[in-house]
């Protein structure tokens, strides 16, 4: 037995145990041991327990405790694998050692310490505990290793918030990571370099410090043992930064105030300056003025500075910069440290860019330009003003004399990229404008104003006094242009042509001396025929100078617009024709004259027709009603209608004739055109049209119209009234399409033929195009005959009675009729195949015709499957009238309700005794039973079914789906599915299977018939008897001499039907016999059976 122990712990598992083993008799035996656990293990200052320690150069100091049920002797500690003994000298080596009792347990501690640790101290230590025996002992590996880093790192956070911190690993084995913890207890992974030469270093970079970041990081080294070994860093975050009052140009004259703030444990601030070449220097403080208020912040963490300085030239320009001096009992050595520079620029107080003199033209718009310096930006806005011969203009930009206004002007100011730009543009300048301009800039400082003031600008003019006018001309006609100019001397005066920029020769020249020492020059410019529009100007200049140029003159010309080449028409309808010619006096191609008041040029018009090669008036021919106009815009229409026309007005042409009248006070030039000649066209409709070819009904057929006329017609197509007949064309989702090929139009419609038209008239139908041309010029019809058949691919035909077997085959006559044919299959071993017709009704052919769409015959003949037939019933049907004396066909005599007439009276006529004459084969009989009467049986064809040759009586009946009888004791019988009803019947059947089945049901019908000669199977006057009575009674000669008739006799043949034969086939409908009934009367059927099917003979050949 074993008893496992797991987790011992002193307090708990320490002590006796015993072990005690039972036997079967009773007795046990019993052993006790004493377990002592000892636990030593060397522990951390978190009192955990550790196997591996780093220690740095200096005091290494080991705890050693046991968790035990004693306290030992002594405690001794070793050193290395060969455990020396360490000489606790008390001197460099020290040890103490203290107890704690634990429940019934002591945990004894041992603490050595060990000063003057190195590099080569490290290795395992050993601390054992004397028990006197079996003393436990622990084991501590040291390693010795260390981190160097800077004790004071500087981040002057104003130059960029970024700062690597970095530190050096030193030891026996490579560090696995390091990273660097934050005061605010962040830590980070940081960048582990390689291991070598027993040192490692690490770095991370922290992004965006500030002031608040300052304090102590620490860098951690993680050896592969899970040891950690660290050193921290004091970073010290400091800013110095420079603000000004101003922008970093000031101008001359103006007060600079500079601020310098300290973010850091400060004890003094300098300020610096450096101008041009010169190196930094410490300012020298006769060029500032000391205004700091608040000099020292919160336990020196905050300090600042501020100076006025007077900005006088060049000299005050440069680079200014404050210095502060750090230091703390922390870093202890002072260190200095700079603001970012100031750098000034010192700006003259006069503009970088002065207005420009200049000579002007009249009319011509002029701008002056000054440009500022802008020392304050959007500190201090600044007034700008501009002077015409030292008078300010006024805002609104004018300037007046004598309450007359000789001066118009507008200013505009940009401030951009630390300039002000400012302009004053001359509207428009007459020679008043002539004088000296100047522009002023003023700012207005707490300290003053500063006033920027440009130089003046002479400006000098020459131009026009009148500039050439828009002329209108009729065309053909001709005009003057004139200008004049105005200047210190006589000008010289060109006309040009605007369009081609050619000078326009025969300029007339005159000068007039106007006073003041202004002389007038005056030019004009004839021209003998105009008939293109286009403008002219004319250039001036003075003494060979640079010419000035006029305004533009349009010249328009008068004339008739868009003229009418072609009119149209239709016969028995009026035409049209239009002649339209400018109204308007233009200033331009679009815009009417506003110079003056009345902008009037109506035009007179007149209308001629051309007979023969002479231009007549229109009031000389009957054909026109008469002229009208309008106006509208800046063109007048002249109107003068035709009607009736004929035929033979087509090619008549028309012309109108327009004079315009001059009138020099309004530059029109007036003068007569001619308008080219308007020949007639007249409209009609060319062709209407079908799709080619033969169509019936289904087809889809494109109606086409084309019209000749001048514009689009409305068109649409139609049979009676409005629209096509829907009931003989169907166009559902058909739209109509339109397309032009110079004048002449088409459209086309598709339309599926429904009826077809042969269904209405053998002739076919109208189908007509109308063409509307518009109120005045009327509509256009003509027609199209369209024929369509019935198409007898899409017509049905049926079959007559079932066409289970049956399959029909259309051909296509290729001729508008279609034929189609019964197809049956194929005879087999087993089935043959037979085409039944009913004249008038079905056939085995039939025809289409496209004519009349009808079928002829309206069906096909359907095909019959025959069958072999293997097998007939024969049937004597006997009906009685009255019941019989004694009872016959009755298998228990007495027994047999309300037919049984007793035993006593039917000894050969029991079921036995007659089934036994119906089956007998006896050589000796030669009267009676099948093989006597049946020819098939004769003639050895065929075998009696002697289980279904028997005789039956009572209540008998024709069944309708067999043609069979049928007998029963009771009436029951269903009158669906029975005929001819019968009490007191007798019915014998003889049931034969052919030795050879046969498809001939002639032949069936012969060979299980009645031999010839025979009129029924005989059952009584046998040969041979059936009973055990031998000796016949009286009663059955009565019923043989009374009751049976013999048909071989020949013997009242006139009263008696011939025998029925019924057999079974498919698709043959049983006949139904009509039975005369007197006294008694036999019918003999032949049945031949197949399936359910029946065949009954009724005299008729039968195929």
């Amino acid at each position: 037995s074993k008893l496992v122990l797991k987790k011992i712990n002193p307090s708990k598992n320490g002590g006796s145990y015993s072990c005690k083993v039972d036997f079967a008799d009773g007795d046990s035996l019993v052993d006790t041991i004493n377990l002592i656990i000892r636990v030593p293990t060397f522990i951390n200052s978190s009192n955990s327990p550790i196997t591996s320690l780093i220690s740095e150069e200096g005091t290494l100091v080991l705890d050693c405790v046991i968790h035990a049920g004693t306290l030992p002797n002594v405690v001794k500690w070793y050193k290395g694998t060969s455990k020396t003994l360490i000489n606790i000298d008390n001197t460099n080596i020290f040890e103490s050692t203290k107890s704690i009792q634990d429940g019934n347990t002591f945990k004894y501690y041992s603490k050595l310490t060990y000063r003057g640790f190195t590099k080569s101290d490290e290795g395992d230590f050993v601390c054992e505990f004397d028990y006197n025996e079996n003393d436990p002992s622990a084991t501590l590996t040291v390693s010795f290793a260390t981190v160097e880093a800077d004790d004071c790192v500087f981040l002057d956070y104003n130059l960029g918030g970024n700062k690597s911190l970095e530190c050096t690993y030193k030891g026996s084995s490579a560090a696995v990571k390091v990273e660097f913890t934050a005061p605010d207890g962040t830590t980070t992974g940081g960048v582990l370099g390689a291991f070598a030469a027993d040192s490692q270093t690490g770095s991370y970079t922290y992004s965006n410090l500030t002031y608040a970041n300052d304090g102590r990081y620490k860098c951690t080294f993680t050896l592969v043992d899970g040891s950690s070994i660290s050193q921290d860093i004091n970073l010290i975050a400091r800013k110095a930064l420079i603000s000004s009052s101003g922008g970093s140009s000031m101008v001359a004259g103006s007060t600079l105030t500079l601020t310098c703030t300290v973010e850091a444990f400060t004890q003094s601030l300098t300020w610096y300056h450096k101008s041009g070449g010169d190196t930094l220097k410490a300012l020298d403080s006769s060029k500032y003025t000391d205004i700091t208020r608040n000099t020292q912040g919160l336990n020196n963490s905050f300090k600042n500075s501020v100076i006025e300085v007077v900005v006088k030239d060049a000299s005050t320009a440069g680079d200014y910069s404050c210095m502060g001096t750090y230091q703390s009992g922390s870093c202890p050595k002072p260190e200095a440290f700079f603001s970012a520079t100031y750098s000034l620029t010192v700006i003259e107080a006069k503009p970088t860019t002065q207005p420009t003199s200049a000579t002007i033209s009249t009319g011509v718009d002029h701008i002056l330009t000054c440009v500022f310096p802008d020392p304050f930006g959007a500190t201090y806005v600044p007034r700008i003003s501009w002077f015409y011969d030292d008078q300010a203009i006024l805002s609104n930009g004018k300037m007046y004399k004598n309450n007359q206004m000789v001066l118009d002007t507008s200013k505009a100011d940009v401030k951009a990229n630390s300039e002000i730009k400012t302009t004053l543009t001359i509207k428009k300048p007459t020679l008043e404008a002539a004088g000296e301009y100047k522009c002023m800039v003023k700012w207005a400082l707490p300290s003053g104003n500063i006033v920027m003031t440009s130089n003046a600008a002479t400006i000098s003019l020459e131009g026009f006094v009148t500039h050439p006018l828009p002329t209108n001309a009729a065309r053909g006609s001709g005009v003057t242009f004139s200008c004049v100019v105005s200047g210190g001397s006589a000008a010289d005066l060109k006309f040009y042509k605007l369009s081609d920029g050619e000078q326009v020769e025969t300029v007339t020249l005159a000068t007039k001396d106007v006073g003041n020492g202004v002389i007038e020059t005056t030019g004009k410019l004839a021209l003998a025929v105009v008939s293109t529009a286009d403008s002219y100007y004319c250039n001036a200049s003075w003494n060979g100078g640079i010419p000035i140029k006029s305004n533009d003159a349009y010249l328009y010309i008068l004339d008739i617009v868009q003229p009418q080449t072609v009119a149209w028409g239709a016969v028995g309808y009026a035409t049209q024709f239009t002649c339209k010619t400018h109204s308007k006096l233009m200033q331009n191609e679009s815009s009417i004259r506003s110079d003056i008041k009345n902008t009037n040029a109506v035009a007179t018009a007149i209308w001629q027709f051309k007979d023969g090669n002479e231009w007549k008036d229109v009031s000389q021919n009957d054909l026109f009603l008469g002229a009208s106009s309008t106006t509208f815009g800046t063109t007048q229409t002249s109107k003068i209608r035709a009607a009736p026309l004929l035929a033979s007005h087509k090619g008549l042409q028309v012309r109108c004739v327009a004079t315009w009248e001059s009138d020099a006070s309004r530059q029109l030039y007036g003068g007569t055109v001619e308008s080219s000649a308007i020949s007639l066209n007249l409209s009609y409709i060319k062709s209407v049209s079908v799709s080619a070819g033969e169509h019936v009904s289904g087809d889809t057929v494109t109606f086409t119209c084309i019209t000749y006329a001048n514009s689009q017609p409305t068109f649409s197509f139609y049979t009676f009234g409005k629209s096509l007949d829907s009931n003989k064309f169907k166009t559902d989702g058909k739209t109509m399409k339109t397309s032009k090929d110079g004048d002449e139009y088409r459209a086309t419609l598709e339309a599926e033929l429904v009826t077809p038209t042969v269904a209405v008239s053998s002739t076919g139908i109208e189908v007509y195009c109308k063409a509307f041309l518009g109120m005045a010029m009327g509509t256009l019809t003509k027609s199209v005959n369209v024929k369509s058949y019935f198409n007898c691919a899409n017509i049905e035909i049926g079959f007559q009675g079932k066409n289970e077997y049956t399959t029909n085959n259309i051909v296509d006559n290729k001729n508008g009729t279609h034929t189609a044919q019964t197809v049956c299959p194929a005879d087999s071993t087993d089935s043959r195949y037979h085409i039944i017709e009913s004249v008038g009704v079905s056939g085995k052919t039939s025809t289409c015709s496209k004519e009349t769409g009808l079928w002829i015959p309206p069906r096909l003949a359907s095909c019959v499957k025959q069958r072999p037939i293997t097998s007939g019933v024969h049937q004597d049907v006997y009906f009685l009238k009255d019941k019989l004396s004694f009872s016959v066909c009755v298998s228990d005599p007495g027994g047999f309700g309300d037919f049984d007439s007793g035993p006593s009276t039917t000894p050969g006529f029991t079921t036995s005794a007659m089934n036994s004459k119906l089956r007998t084969s006896l050589e000796g009989e030669t009267k009676c039973g099948a093989k006597n009467s049946i020819k098939c049986l004769i003639e050895k064809t065929c075998t009696l079914d002697t289980e279904n040759t028997k005789c039956s009586y009572g209540w008998c009946a024709k069944k309708t789906a067999t043609g069979l009888y049928e007998c029963r004791q009771e009436n029951t019988f269903e009158v669906s599915k029975f005929t001819s009803i019968q009490s007191y019947a007798l019915v014998i059947s003889v049931s034969v299977n052919f030795t050879t089945p046969t498809y001939n049901i002639q032949e069936a019908m012969s060979m299980q018939g009645l031999a010839a000669g025979k009129k029924q199977v005989k059952f009584t006057g046998c040969d041979s008897t059936y009973s055990k009575r031998k000796k016949r009674s009286e009663i059955a000669q009565q019923f043989e001499t009374e009751y049976l008739f013999d048909l071989a006799a020949g013997s009242n043949t006139t009263d008696v039907e011939e025998g029925k034969s019924i057999i079974f086939v498919s698709s043959l409908i049983a006949l139904v016999l009509s039975l005369s009934i007197f006294i008694f009367l036999v019918i003999k059927k032949s049945m031949i059976t197949l399936g359910n099917e029946v065949f009954e003979d009724d005299g008729e050949e039968l195929e």
